[in-house]
């Protein structure tokens, strides 16, 4: 006697390894995009490995800076300065026509590498 379960089919994404990295930083999450008034809002949170002093994480901090693509790895603007508080979370809001908003949104810093898909993009002119 056997079991047998439908075919799942799954999208997998791999990266390449850091390169670039301090090792401070163990994830770079993007937790809000969202695209509305020719705006595109992205907000996340940088966690810090728990061996990090606090002027370390400052220093960290001070120099953060958002890289945003497309899935097709288009860049989306220039490199973003980021202000986040003391625990790592972050806001930037973007001014984007139509025609530039992406699809998802890829976004790094130090070689961590996030996506989340845009919410009320227009789908027929989102940059993919």
């Amino acid at each position: 006697r056997s079991l047998v379960s439908d075919a799942m089919n799954f999208k997998i994404r791999v990266w390449p390894a850091r390169t670039v990295a301090s090792k401070n930083v163990s994830q770079f999450l993007v937790q809000q995009a969202q695209w509305n008034n020719n705006q595109l809002l992205l907000a996340g949170r940088v966690l810090f490995n728990s061996i990090v002093t606090t002027s370390q994480r400052d220093a960290l901090l001070a120099n953060l800076a958002l890289n945003i693509k497309s899935d097709t790895n288009i860049a989306i603007g220039t490199p973003l300065k980021l202000t986040a508080d003391t625990f790592g979370n972050w806001t930037q809001i973007i001014n984007l026509n139509s025609s530039q908003v992406p699809c998802n949104a890829k976004v790094d810093y130090e070689g961590l590498i996030n996506q989340r898909t845009v919410k009320l993009a227009p789908s027929t002119s989102c940059i993919k």
